[in-house]
Parts: structure tokens; sequence; C-alpha cells
């Protein structure tokens, strides 16, 4: 697959950036142990043996020498790690195509312990590698006595799986020079799900307590490991694998909202003070956003390297569509190297560069944007000194749209006790800044809908498509919730309509695509997320005036999809914005022009005309 060539060329660079390294020498490939820690049939692991065989054959080397470099990959230089047997049988084959003349001794694929054990309990695969004295390291949590059976912290004895097979496993992982991998993003309360519901349990326990070792040992890590996925975990066992002084990298396959999710945020800054963020690669080609199989998800490569001087700006490679094979990724990889920064030739994309402080931050929203215009902007407008959270102006926002489904349900007119709701959100429904009520609800049992205080004049989007939507927010002068809306309290109809015009207009827009949800297509967006939402200073009554005003003039409008490009009542939404807060109207509208181009937007990539 094309996305692993990609990935494998980036580790590679990221370790060797010149070219400089005899390739052809087999010590060089000794020196640049590869590891894999959820390898599956053995994608990764080939592409980095092919990228080392390109380099080799740069540096001269014959058919006869790369077959004997071949060798000293498969027996020495590369190690997989998973728990399906079928899987690594068919990584060995990988591994060993093109060259079966050899006779291989050994390969350095290790099956993990997973589910359930002849002891009754249950073992996580690869992450049991964070049980292992020689893996953590730390004289605090593990001492000789320990090493035998059971490491204790406190009143805690935790277990640790023994025998030769995982000696091997961690000998094979530790003091890697790469690490490669597409991380289980899976919920853990999902894990095991072919188990019977008591082994899913020891499992879930099992993955609970290898992360209170590795908090023990790392106490810096306390709050910030996901409880709903095992992915950092899979990230922090891969920092453990990389010895301190060596100029190592990691190299990941990860949704892309991991750059933007609050739920990742605190991981973000962990790895950002302990690494370089070297690259990130994205494909914003619709239809072509994921980079692994058996997901429809956006993903990105995430390169990180081991950096001890002064850390530099991160490398952001957004891609207008992928290779097909591997000569057109050739072709990429030669336009990358002529083109440091700036446009890409032949339609590639663009290479843009991403400030160091702001990913030390934990702000690495380049990722999710095409345009190096738009990420900086939408980054600036985050941190303008002009708008505020939306939830330290006093106002609160509500999800009634899961109480609605729980307690009430639909209705039709003359009921008693039912009363409107605003439900559409797609392209055939609120159409108009104004919003039209079009759904009757009444309560399942009771006759006082207690939901209704929680109805606001101000309604946001709870998610929908950024093509084929209209509208982000809607101001009424009367009060409503929502299923698919959030509804704001705290606000009257002249302080909820300026707000409504400053999230329809383009940096309002720029501010809430920062934070899409699971995907950048169809975002989705809660009621807490809101709350973090910088909006316009309303005590500033000149700004809310002029913002009012606007409102009153396009509130009957029908407003065209996102995907329409920038319309006139777009423009007039930004002129009333940059009248209030003092800005440049043709800045804005030029980030107006680009934000109608982005491919999630417009719904094709850049280059590519609308059918």
């Amino acid at each position: 697959p094309v996305a692993a060539t990609i990935a494998a060329r980036l580790a590679l660079e990221a370790v060797d950036p010149d070219n400089t390294l005899d390739w052809s020498n087999p010590d060089v490939w000794r020196d640049h142990k590869t590891v894999d820690l959820a390898c599956g049939s053995g994608t990764l692991l080939t592409a980095v043996m092919t990228e080392m065989k390109r380099r080799a054959e740069l540096h001269g080397a014959d058919q006869t020498r790369l077959a004997d470099l071949q060798k000293v990959a498969v027996e020495e230089v590369l190690k997989g790690l998973d728990i399906n047997p079928v899987s690594l049988q068919l990584a060995a084959t990988q591994l060993m195509s093109g060259n079966t003349d050899v006779k291989y001794r050994k390969m350095g694929l290790h099956q993990m312990p997973y589910g359930p054990q002849p002891d009754g309990s249950a073992a996580a695969g690869t992450l049991e590698l964070l049980a292992r004295r020689e893996v953590l390291d730390s004289g605090r949590l593990f001492d000789d006595a320990a090493a035998s059976t059971t490491v204790k912290t406190g009143a805690e004895r935790y277990s640790v799986l023994q025998g030769p097979e995982m000696d091997d496993a961690a000998d094979a992982a530790l003091r890697a020079r790469i690490v490669i991998m597409n991380p289980p993003f899976t919920n853990r309360t999902k894990a095991g799900e072919k188990f019977d519901p008591d082994d899913q349990k020891k499992l879930r326990h099992r993955m609970d307590t290898l992360e209170q070792m590795l908090v023990a040992a790392e106490p810096s890590l306390d709050g910030v490991l996901d409880k709903n996925s095992i992915r950092p975990m899979f990230e922090t066992l891969a920092g453990r694998l990389l010895p301190d002084h060596r100029h190592g990298a990691i190299v990941m396959i990860a949704p892309t909202v991991i750059a933007t999710a609050a739920s990742a945020a605190d991981m973000r800054l962990w790895m950002a003070e302990r690494f370089h963020l070297h690259t990130i690669c994205t494909c914003h080609q619709p239809g072509n956003i994921n980079l692994s199989q058996n997901t429809a998800i956006n993903e990105s490569i995430f390169i990180f390297t081991r950096y001890n001087e002064d850390t530099p700006a991160t490398k952001i490679i957004s891609l207008d569509r992928l290779p097909d094979s591997g000569t057109e990724a050739d072709l990429l990889f030669k336009n990358i190297e002529a083109c440091k920064a700036g446009e890409l030739s032949d339609g590639w994309g663009e290479v843009s560069a991403w400030p160091a402080e702001q990913v030390q931050s934990g702000d690495w929203t380049a990722a999710i944007w095409r345009s190096p215009a738009l990420a900086d902007a939408a980054a600036s407008f985050a941190r303008h000194k002009a708008l505020q959270p939306l939830g330290r102006a006093g106002l609160s926002c509500h999800a009634t749209g899961q109480l609605l489904r729980g307690d009430y349900r639909p209705t039709i007119a003359g009921e008693p006790n039912s009363f409107w709701i605003m439900k559409s959100k797609g392209a055939d429904a609120q159409s108009s800044i104004e919003g039209t009520p079009d759904e009757l609800w009444v309560h399942k049992k009771s006759s006082e809908p207690q939901i209704l205080t929680k109805a606001g004049h101000l309604l946001l989007t709870a998610g929908q498509r950024t093509s084929t939507g209209r509208v982000t927010s809607i101001a009424t002068n009367q009060t409503y919730v929502g299923n698919g809306w959030v509804p704001v309290t705290g606000l009257v109809p002249d302080t909820a309509k300026p707000i409504a015009v400053f999230l329809n207009s383009t940096p309002g827009r720029l501010l809430i695509m920062r934070n899409p949800g699971r995907t950048l297509e169809f975002p989705s967006y809660s009621a807490d997320g809101w709350n973090s939402m910088p909006i316009p200073d309303l005590s500033d009554s000149q700004a809310v005036k002029i913002l009012v005003e606007c409102w009153e003039e396009t509130r009957h409008e029908v407003v065209p999809q996102f995907r329409d490009g920038y319309t006139p009542i777009r423009r007039r939404w930004d002129e009333a914005v940059c009248d209030a807060l003092g800005w440049d109207i043709d800045e804005i509208a030029e980030l107006g022009e680009l934000l109608a181009r982005e491919p999630r937007v417009s719904g094709v990539a850049y280059g590519q005309w609308k059918a």
C-alpha cells in the first residue's frame, strides 16, 4: 500500500535526511533496528526494507548485495509484534518476498499473548511489554527481587508475564532506532469483543493494571493517558523503546483528529516535551482520506524524532492526492526534495512549516487544513484578544438531543403540551440564520416538558457535513431546544443574534472547524466543546449593534450550501464582523475564498473540478 511506502520514506528521511549513510553497508542496516508494535501482515516493515534497499542501490549495491542485506534485515533488523499468528505468517511471507533462494535461520516476528491465559488471567498483547522491568527501566518500580513473578507498588501487586517468548519479544523491541506502527485505536471498552464477558472484563482490568504500572514508572503520565483508547499506551511504549541518546524516530499512522481532539490535548503536550514532531503528512483528497484498511476516517502520518538541539518547526505535507504506485511515490518525493516549502509541482499538494511553539503548546491543527494560510488564521483567531470563550461570558450550552431522544417523542399538531424544536441541519433545512422550528415533540409521560428550561435564543450545530450544510448557528426571537442543535442559555435575542452572525462568518467557521471531533468531513460538536468557542465581547455595545443589524438584514435570506463558495451573504456577514471588531475585510474575504476551496468544504481536492 502506498501509505506504507510514504511512511517508510518519511521514516528514513527523518533519521538520514541527506542520505549520507552508506546503505549498502550491512552495519548501517544493523544500526537501524526497526520495530512495529502491531505489525499485522508486515506491510510497514516490508516498506521500510524496500526503502532501505532503494537507498542501498543508490550507494551501488548490486542484486547479490541486496539479497544479503535482505537476509540481514529479516534476521537482525526488522522486528514485528502482533497477537494474530496468521498475520505473522503473512508478514514472514512478505519479508522473504523476492528472495526465496536465501535460507533464513530466524525471523524477527513475535506472537504476543492476548486474551485468556492458562492460569485464569488475561494478557493484553504487545502492551504486556509495559510490565517488563527492562522496558520501563525504573528503579523506583522494579527491583531484583521483583523480577521473577511480580512487581509491587504500594499495596498492589502486578503480575509480569514470564518465559522465553516474552524475553525474546522484549529483546526484539528494545533499543530500536525506528518504531513504525499503525497502533490500534480501539476503545478500551470494546477490547476483546470475541471473548466471553468474563474474559473481556479481565482483559480490561489487565489494561488498567498496565496503565497503573506505567504511571507508577512515569508519574508525568498521570491523567494524560486516554481511558477511551489504547493508542496512547502504544505511543508511550514506542518512546520507551528508543534510547535517549540516539537520534531515533517514531512513525505513526493515526487518526488526524489526534492533532485537534480535546481528549488528546494532554498527550500532545506530553509528546511535545519529549520529542520533536518532525513531520505530519495528510491527504486532503475527498474519498481518499484514510491511509489504513478497513476504516473511513481521516488519517495522517506523524513522525517524531529525538532532538537534542533547539527544536525546529514541524514540516507539514498536505497532499491533494496519493500516489497510486511506487513509481508515483518516487515522483512525489522528488518534488518534496526539490521544494522545501510552497506548492509542489505536478499538483501533488503543498509543503509548509508549523512553528515549534505551536506544537509545544499542543496546537497541531495544521494537520487538518489543506491551506497553510487557513491553519495560521484559525490559530490566530483562537488566541485573539478581541474574543473570549463562550463559557466565560456566563453562557451555558446544553446537549438536549440525547434528552429528547430518551424521555420525549415526536408528535403531531394538536397534542397537549407539545412544543416545537429545531431538528434539521442538512442541505434541505435550516437554510437561514434565523432558523425554522421543524418538529413537534412531547414528553412520553409528564405533562410538563422540563427540557424547555434549557431552551435558548441561540442554537449551535451539534454536527454537520462541512460541504452540504448551510449555517453553523441560528438565532431566534423565541427560545427553542434542538435535536442536532445545541441551545445556549443566558442570552436575550439581541445578544444571541451577534453571536450567530459571528459564528457564520469566515472567522467563526474557521474557529469551529479547528475542533472537528471524529472526522473532518462530518464533524461533531459537544456542549463542552462549544463552551470554549471564542466569541466577541458582548459588552461592546457598538459591536453588538452592528452585528444585530446584520442579522436583521439577512434573517430571511436563503443561505447557499458551504460548497457553493464564498457567496454574497457570507461576504455581508464578514463585513459586519470586520466593522464590529475593526478587522480588514480584504484579508477576511481572502480567507473566505480560501475556505470555499478547502477540500472538505468544496467536496473536491485542489486542482479538480466539480462534476
